[in-house]
């Protein structure tokens, strides 16, 4: 039996465009759960979603979800030719599951309980990808050059957006947006494995390691298959 490849290889992403973490995941995650359904698909155009995104949406992943289920993403090569009327690959609906202990006060949290959660996340992963949202510190950083530890927030240490902070030495955390691609122990650490956008030379040949309990939410979607 033939093999087939369902993730594409790791991308660089265009680290000048606010939220292209969102838009590159999105995209790579879309494709391989169109693989994962027999769907042959090309490399989709993460700029299609970007134009259709407000970059200032305090909810860019969310946006970019329903941009998806409703509009749809482009394959490049239509991208480039400005070809309108090639297919869209989209979404029929999307789900959210949030880690209630890190969350914002002003972020509304899912309604399942830790039982249902674990079901319906083990459900997801068994027959799509998913997509993890997150928050940053400096100990992130050591996976670019190659690291393999498993990422873990530490809140004494937070990188910043901008890189400011306000008078009381605070501000809005950085956060970052990758595909789930599986779940393992190491030892006994539970961790989700990842698909990042940082390219080849992130963590082990793109992909790294988070603990779950610095993930703010995960995200998994059913996609239509014509």
């Amino acid at each position: 039996m033939k093999r087939i490849s369902i993730l594409p290889h790791a991308r660089n992403r265009d680290e000048k465009v606010t939220g292209s973490c969102v838009y590159y995941s999105i995209c790579t995650a879309l494709e391989a759960a169109n693989r994962m359904c027999g769907v042959e698909v090309d490399e989709l155009a993460w700029e299609d979603l970007y134009d259709m995104v407000d970059e200032f949406n305090p909810c860019r992943i969310t946006a970019a979800l329903r941009v998806v289920k409703y509009r749809g993403i482009r394959r490049r090569a239509d991208y480039k030719k400005g070809n309108f009327k090639g297919k869209r690959f989209k979404i029929s609906q999307f789900y959210e599951f949030c880690n209630v202990d890190i969350i914002r006060d002003d972020v509304p949290a899912c309604g399942l309980d830790e039982h249902n959660m674990e079901a319906a996340i083990k459900n997801m992963l068994s027959r799509t990808v998913m997509l993890a949202y997150f928050p940053i510190s400096e100990n992130f950083y050591e996976l670019l050059d190659g690291g393999e530890h498993i990422y873990a927030y530490d809140e004494e240490n937070p990188v910043f957006e901008w890189g400011e902070k306000d008078e009381e030495g605070s501000g809005p955390v950085s956060t970052h947006v990758v595909v789930v691609t599986g779940f393992g122990f190491e030892e006994n650490t539970p961790y989700f494995e990842f698909l990042d956008c940082n390219g080849k030379k992130f963590g082990k040949k793109g992909f790294g390691r988070i603990l779950p309990s610095s993930i703010i939410s995960l995200y998994a979607f059913d996609v239509i298959v014509d």
